[in-house]
């Protein structure tokens, strides 16, 4: 056999290391094509969590379903839900009811946090609170619906059902002392939209018009409350809010087109009043007046009353402005989930075929809450 010469050998390391630089690459890019993504990653943590949770190991669903919401920036409504009940089982309720909160601000229409709130509440004796809840937990959830939540429902709204009406008594004694008081007015108003339903298919503005009329048939001296005000203002001419309490008035008895006028008038004197800018944007809406721009600046002015969102969103239906009209009514449904309005508009902004079945979950829910 022949000795090899030092350019064999060199030859043949070369071939070596280029077998196992190959071997490398192949080895990098096999591990760069099966290697989780951080949605692979999230999900496998949060699996990890919900079976700790099931087994009662809290601490260590603690660390896993944090990671899942920490992976996934926060913006994961299921993961959210469960590290709130793993806070609440490791003794801090507050923390997870913010982490619910935020869930269902992730995603206004997942039934499973509103639940879980709702039980929350209901027991730190917040019955009103939780009723709220409930009734959304119970418009929301998918079938079939959770066993005892309808009875629940039931059995809170019969339990409050006295402190309520007495509730409303002192509010429209409110409302008649000072009609431009717009606390009183819009509490009456969103009382109203969370209790009564008009036609699935009735026009957007139909809800609001039917509330205000129903204001107006619990308040039996409004004629004379009518022509107090007017004088008012007769003394006063000046004074926008006594404008606005007049406009107020006309809204509730259904003289739209008069209160139209005196809310103009109102914000002639001031446009920025929230009073008078209210009153416009829904009498705006209820006579089709041209244009949303009022209905618009009342809705951001008053960012946490969720009747002025649900007349933005009936006043883009109106425009055929259906993903406008959705997102203002989103926006209602995270302040108050349980408004049955808010539903039949979504589900008037569904539209065609794609869309059926968002459609019937909007209309299931708008039936159940009027049940």
């Amino acid at each position: 056999m022949t000795k090899k010469t030092v350019a064999d050998r060199i030859w043949t390391l070369i071939g070596i290391l280029g077998v196992m630089c190959i071997g490398i690459a192949i080895y990098l890019l096999a591990a760069d094509i099966f290697k989780s993504t951080p949605a692979e990653e999230a999900q496998e943590r949060w699996e990890e969590g919900r079976a700790k949770l099931a087994a009662d190991d809290v601490k260590g669903a603690l660390v896993d379903l944090q990671a899942a919401v920490d992976i996934t920036g926060g913006l994961h409504p299921v993961y959210r839900t469960d590290l709130g009940i793993a806070l609440l089982k490791s003794g801090k309720p507050n923390l997870a009811a913010a982490h619910w909160h935020n869930a269902f601000r992730l995603n206004p229409v997942y039934a499973r946090p509103y639940g879980l709130l709702a039980d929350l509440l209901e027991s730190r004796g917040e019955k009103g609170a939780a009723l709220a809840f409930y009734r959304a937990a119970l418009a929301l959830h998918p079938e079939p619906v959770p066993e005892g939540l309808p009875e629940k429902v039931i059995e809170l709204k019969a339990g409050i059902e006295e402190v309520r009406a007495e509730q409303q008594a002192a509010v429209r004694d409110e409302l008649r002392a000072n009609p431009a008081a717009l606390g009183a007015f819009l509490m009456l108003l969103l009382d109203e939209l969370s209790e009564m339903g008009v036609a699935e298919d009735a026009p957007p503005r139909a809800g609001i018009e039917a509330a205000l009329l129903a204001m107006g048939k619990q308040i039996t001296d409004l004629p004379d409350l009518i022509e107090r005000q007017r004088g008012a203002v007769s003394d006063r001419p000046e004074s926008v809010l006594d404008r606005a309490g007049l406009g107020n008035l006309l809204l509730i008895s259904g003289d739209f087109e008069a209160a139209r006028t005196v809310f103009g008038e109102a914000i002639e004197i001031s446009a920025k009043d929230p009073a008078a800018l209210v009153g416009a944007s829904l009498s705006d809406l209820v006579t089709g007046a041209a244009g949303i721009e009022r209905i618009q600046q009342a809705a951001a002015r008053l960012g946490k009353d969720p009747s002025s969102w649900l007349a933005l969103g009936a006043a883009d239906l109106r425009s055929d402005r259906p993903e406008p009209a959705r997102k203002a009514l989103f926006h209602a449904l995270k302040i108050n989930p349980a408004v049955p309005e808010v539903y039949r508009l979504l589900a008037l902004s569904f539209t065609g075929d794609e869309l059926k079945k968002d459609r019937e979950a909007a209309l299931r829910a708008y039936r159940r809450l009027l049940e």
